[in-house]
């Protein structure tokens, strides 16, 4: 396995990483689909001065394991040659779509000598980062071992934070009576307090990750629970979630936050010995904990071997929200103001408009667990407090994401049905379709985001466009999709610093991840500091850092100019106070879940993922009907559309051929083979089973010879 091999295996052939000035996805392009690189000469920023040389007209495609040039062809200038303001380069574009065939890769250009690093084209070249992605995880977890078989040589560390079985009431420390067993769950991000309300952000995308894509996720993650039979990614979730149920108080409350009471890291963190605290019972944290449970206990009933649990998540939720319900009712406000910074650090309270949206969120998620009417009804009176009807942006998106789930779900309100979708669609601002008249680099997102946490708002708006093409029916759907996965290119390195956004991924084939960031256990001047020149190889891999912030508080210092474009106010470095790096490169358990939640929709089981593929039944109505030899070839549409969760498909053959229907998420990863057999001309139906996939629109296709069609099919459970 990737993860098993010693990072200092690969010191010896990695140089210190210079910003390549032909920039790709540095994890590679999917077979299918759009393929653009980047040459970029800059104007402005901290790279200005160098790759001065304007492009030369001839570039060429190199197979790097047979050296043969197999594309050539011409840039286009972005913009007529103008500045992009937030990146200060000029830009120019190599359009390679038509370059199809598996292999390894790189961009020349002669004239002026640039190349690019390395890059695959392949099925599913992102199979391996997602399960990065989903293992940085587990070095988060507080209360467990981390062994080197499943962490690596380089991060084993003992279990962190056992103390926590006997977590203190800040407000009453010595008395032990007041002890509680709060051990488990995830570090937030850099520091190892643990909140719930920040938990929301994290929870939810993950939940929807794997309800809306469960036929992706493995068993192979090599994690302790790899191998049991059931997901690694909700292994891993439910990790989280026992913590989770452990901050519910006897009277259905629950805790805001719980960790240190100063300002202090520990490398690694098994050192830290310190008593661990918890603090205040908030409505603030109890809405949010029943929005978890109601969600969790959706996706966990699906598996017999969690049934039971699933139970114990719903009762708990429900739980929590008599307790909310009856604060409510009895004080007539709700708690804004529990954290009041006893606990280091992070203001963990949520406004009134935030809880009343969780409590929306919880209706939908128990009306679609339990179908009772009265959850409808709660829908009815909350679902008004989502902000995001008002203005439908990339800022809680997991509040967006239940409002369209919603949509889906049968005896839905039809008036908040339809009154969702319109809002969805015309309330989006400018997040959606094609960014390139905008931005070069495809990431499209105006100046003001680029603050603490910018790559959250951008995977957050790929995947905004991600549900365009799944609950809009909508022109020009292509263009959604594509900018979501434009997204993940321009995260990946296609960007103005040539950076990939996540951690020590050499192994996995990136050439210039972050090597550094703000965190407790791999802080400035630990062993894991760097993967460069650390005696430990640096962070561990597969983390999200925060991204490029125009607002960065720092101050000068000997790691970032100021006053850069805002797309280049980032660099790689783990420094504290004053020059404060967590504003820049600080991961989150949030951002990663952002980021998994758009990366799970573009990555498959295997590259022909066919788990769900349907039993073809003798077929009643295979013969030529009419008598008639159809004139083409012709893909009808579904019917039932939408269906449950069954549904028959027609099709015309006009000449023998070997015929096959595929089906396919929005994305275009494919679930099922529902045939592949020569057919004579005549009409034919075949039956597809959606059982076993999630509610949403998937795409079916007929291919025959050199025909081919597509249509859409709409599965609502």
């Amino acid at each position: 396995m990737l993860w098993r091999i010693p990072i200092f295996a690969f010191l010896f052939l990695m140089p210190v990483a210079l910003q390549a000035s032909i920039v790709t996805d540095q994890f590679g392009y999917p077979i299918d689909g759009k393929k653009v690189a980047i040459i970029k000469v800059p104007q402005t920023g901290q790279d200005s001065g160098q790759h001065s040389t304007p492009p030369g007209s001839a570039f060429y495609v190199r197979n790097l394991e047979t050296d043969e040039i197999v594309f050539e062809g011409t840039v286009v200038s972005w913009s007529n040659g103008a500045e992009h303001q937030q990146s200060g380069d000029l830009v120019w574009h190599l359009d390679f779509s038509e370059l199809t065939e598996p292999g390894l890769y790189q961009i020349e250009e002669p004239q002026s000598g640039r190349i690019s690093h390395p890059f695959e084209i392949r099925e599913n070249p992102w199979k391996n980062v997602l399960k990065a992605a989903v293992r940085s995880y587990f070095y988060q977890r507080s209360g467990h071992e981390k062994r080197a078989e499943y962490a690596g040589e380089n991060w084993a560390d003992a279990a962190a934070y056992l103390q926590e079985k006997e977590t203190r009431d800040y407000f009453d420390q010595n008395n032990p009576d007041r002890f509680r067993d709060l051990h488990g769950g995830w570090f937030d991000a850099g520091d190892f307090n643990k909140y719930i309300t920040f938990t929301s952000s994290a929870v939810h995308p993950l939940l929807a990750a794997y309800r809306l894509n469960p036929h992706i996720w493995g068993d192979d993650y090599n994690i302790p629970e790899s191998g049991n039979g059931l997901p690694d990614l909700l292994d891993e979730l439910k990790w989280q979630m026992d913590w989770v149920l452990r901050m519910q108080v006897e009277d259905g409350g629950v805790i805001i936050k719980m960790g240190a009471k100063e300002y202090y890291s520990a490398s690694p963190p098994s050192s830290d010995n310190r008593n661990r605290y918890y603090g205040r019972v908030s409505t603030s944290s109890t809405i949010a904990f029943a929005s978890m449970t109601a969600h969790a206990a959706l996706v966990y009933r699906e598996f017999p071997e969690w049934e039971d649990y699933a139970d114990t998540l719903m009762q708990a939720g429900l739980k929590a929200y008599e307790y909310f319900v009856d604060y409510y009712d009895r004080y007539g406000e709700l708690n804004t103001n529990s954290d009041r910074g006893e606990i280091k650090s992070g203001d963990a309270d949520r406004s009134v408009e935030s809880q009343l949206s969780e409590a929306a969120l919880f209706g939908i998620y128990m009306f679609a667990l339990t179908g009772d009417e009265k959850w409808n009804d709660l829908v009815r009176e909350r679902y008004r407090d989502i902000p995001l009807l008002s203005w439908w942006g990339p800022y809680n998106n997991y509040f967006g994401e239940g409002l369209l789930y919603y949509t889906t779900l049968n005896n839905a309100d039809e008036s908040i049905r339809e009154e969702v979708l319109q809002r969805f669609r015309t309330k989006p601002g400018t997040f959606y379709g094609n960014a390139v008249t905008t931005d070069p680099y495809y990431a499209g997102m105006p100046d003001s985001q680029y603050h603490w946490g910018s790559l959250s708002v951008l995977s957050n708006t790929g995947i905004l466009n991600l549900n365009v093409a799944r609950y809009l029916d909508e022109p020009n759907e292509e263009d959604y999709i594509q900018r979501a996965r434009d997204i993940l290119h321009y995260i990946h390195g296609r960007n103005p610093l040539d950076k990939c956004y996540l951690s020590n991924m050499y192994v996995y084939g990136a050439e210039n991840p972050v090597n550094e960031f703000y965190h407790g256990w791999f802080e400035h001047g630990s062993p894991w500091q760097n993967v460069l020149f650390s005696e430990k190889g640096g962070p561990a891999p597969g983390f999200l850092v925060g991204g490029p912030n125009r607002a960065y508080t720092g101050g000068e210092n000997p790691y970032l100019e100021l006053n850069q474009p805002p797309q280049k106010m980032y660099t790689d470095f783990s420094n504290g106070w004053p020059y404060n790096s967590w504003e820049i490169t600080e991961n989150s358990i949030g951002y990663q879940a952002a980021y998994i939640r758009l990366l799970s929709e573009f990555v498959s089981l295997s590259s022909d993922t066919i788990r769900y593929a349907a039993e073809v039944p003798d077929q009643s109505d295979n013969g030529l009907g009419s008598g008639e030899t159809p004139d083409t070839f012709e893909l009808h549409q579904n019917f039932p559309n939408p269906f449950n969760p069954a549904t028959t498909i027609r099709f015309d053959v006009s000449r023998t051929s070997t015929v096959t229907i595929t089906v396919h998420t929005i994305t275009g990863q494919k679930v099922a083979t529902i045939l592949n057999e020569v057919r004579t001309p005549g009409q034919y139906s075949v039956n597809f089973d959606a059982a076993g996939l999630s509610t949403g629109i998937y795409m079916y296709r007929l291919t025959a010879g050199d025909f081919s069609q597509t249509r859409k099919m709409v599965f609502v459970k």
